[in-house]
């Protein structure tokens, strides 16, 4: 289970969590132009069972907060390089669930129309990120998931070469949607 809505919060379940792990969630927010400034969007709350107070519940919240600017500077320096790269691997392992899915559906060629399209846009996104080696991985698992499907197509491949090929890309879009 990804998130699930209860009236007007979204819950996103972490699972267990052990000592040094560590968990990232990542959201997209449409926030109005309507002024230049510091505009909130929400607050963040997590609560948990805390086995260091007895199982008791603890709860911590943050504000989460955007400056709105039309200053190219200033939103080079706010960018996190970290991020884009997290947010290309997510979306890295959704168009590969979905790839997996049109093969499975027998819509190879629709498969790699969608990796290829999305590969090209990685390109360019890569290009402002100074040479990430992330971004490049993504571009590169985009790549070879197209040439791993083109061969499970072929005429000449045995029909479970198909479902290897699905079974391998949902692994992969797993290990990277974590």
């Amino acid at each position: 289970e990804k998130y699930r809505k209860q009236g007007d919060k979204i819950v996103i379940p972490l699972a267990e969590l052990f000592a040094g792990q560590r968990r990232s969630i990542a959201m997209r927010f449409t926030v109005p132009l309507v002024r230049e400034g510091t505009l909130r969007v929400g607050t963040a709350t997590i609560s948990y069972s805390d086995p260091a107070k007895d199982g008791a519940t603890t709860t911590a919240a943050v504000l989460l907060d955007v400056s709105v600017t039309k200053d190219a500077a200033l939103v080079e320096k706010g960018r996190d390089r970290s991020v884009e790269e997290r947010l290309m691997e997510v979306k890295a392992a959704a168009v590969i669930e979905r790839a997996a899915n049109l093969v499975k559906e027998g819509r190879g060629g629709d498969a790699n129309v969608l990796l290829m399209e999305n590969k090209r846009e990685f390109e360019k996104a890569a290009q402002g990120m100074g040479g990430s080696v992330r971004a490049q991985a993504q571009i590169d698992n985009l790549g070879s998931m197209g040439k791993l499907f083109d061969s499970a197509g072929a005429p000449s491949a045995a029909p479970a070469a198909a479902a290897e090929a699905v079974k391998k890309a949902k692994a992969e879009s797993f290990d990277l949607g974590r």
